[in-house]
């Protein structure tokens, strides 16, 4: 593929655009104005295409652009959807002083899930539905998402994914409780509001990166055993833990025993962020213990 802010190529039948590039080429102090000459580039190259496209990125593109989209969208489920592997979009979260600091999400169009053949999947910054009759992208191994979806829908995405191997997942709404099935799952990444996580189906789990931005105030509410330092008793197999200070705390509201029910005997890499003495420590203390050949530990110190 050729190294330019805008490439196809009938041998790699690649598209990728990245607007930061392209909005270099005009001097319009106008987004909108810079951001439409940008369109109208994905336009001609899209529809002048000939012969299928397996990869289509488009990132840090603004919602102020989100009707382009739309139609690059649709024409791609019209006429590509079963070749497209991976498809790629990051909405950017920049927004003018008149918006009053409020963030908008691209809402993306249901046809998106006619692209059946799906490797590979990111979505950022965006506000996600999935339509009744979805049956799920049985080829799908990586999906990255940034994204407000309801708790139902994204557990049932990550369940008709058979083939899902690597999970990064930023919620931006609150889940009271988040069930992860998914069997062949070997690296997760999370991040967000949840009181409550079960990763029990994913036996095959080697690389785990947690952080909650659980509220203070919403800890006091009832709890079930998988929301304690419990739960890390399930993760027997990963190789690679990571856990933020918030998630250590997280993992503090109920009583923190000195080990684990389940030995960590697979884990060899432990992450941490903890504050000064702090009583994430007890936490810590506990997978250590539990943690018989762990070989290497860091220890980030943060300040409040």
């Amino acid at each position: 593929m050729a190294q330019s802010p805008s490439s196809a190529s009938a041998a790699s039948n690649d598209v990728v655009f990245n607007k930061d590039i392209l909005i270099a080429q005009w001097a319009s102090p106008s987004t909108y104005e810079a951001e439409t000459a940008c369109a109208h580039v994905v336009d001609q190259l899209v529809s002048q295409l000939i012969g299928p496209i397996c990869k289509f990125s488009c990132m840090f593109f603004s919602i102020l652009s989100s009707h382009h989209i739309d139609r690059w969208i649709m024409f791609l489920s019209r006429n590509h959807g079963n070749g497209i592997k991976e498809f790629r979009l990051a909405i950017d979260k920049k927004v003018s002083s008149n918006n009053r600091g409020k963030t908008h999400c691209y809402n993306v169009p249901s046809c998106i899930f006619y692209y059946k053949e799906l490797c590979r999947l990111e979505l950022l910054n965006c506000i996600l539905e999935l339509p009744p009759k979805f049956k799920g992208f049985h080829n799908l191994s990586v999906l990255y998402l940034a994204a407000r979806i309801s708790r139902d829908d994204i557990e049932r995405l990550i369940s008709e994914c058979p083939l899902l191997e690597w999970l990064n997942f930023i919620a931006f709404d609150f889940y009271q409780c988040l069930n992860i099935h998914a069997p062949n799952l070997r690296y997760l990444e999370l991040d967000g509001e949840f009181q409550d996580i079960s990763i029990k189906s994913s036996p095959l789990l080697t690389n785990v990166s947690l952080n909650s931005d659980i509220l203070p105030s919403m800890w006091n509410a009832p709890i079930s055993p998988c929301t304690s330092i419990h739960f890390i008793g399930y993760l027997h197999g990963v190789e690679r833990l990571a856990l933020t200070e918030t998630f250590l705390q997280y993992l503090c509201i109920d009583i923190v025993p000195k080990k684990l029910s389940a030995t960590l005997d697979h884990l060899k890499y432990l992450e941490v962020d903890i504050e000064r003495n702090s009583t994430e420590i007890l936490a810590i203390l506990c997978i250590l213990r539990s943690s018989p050949n762990l070989k290497q530990l860091k220890i980030k110190i943060v300040t409040g």
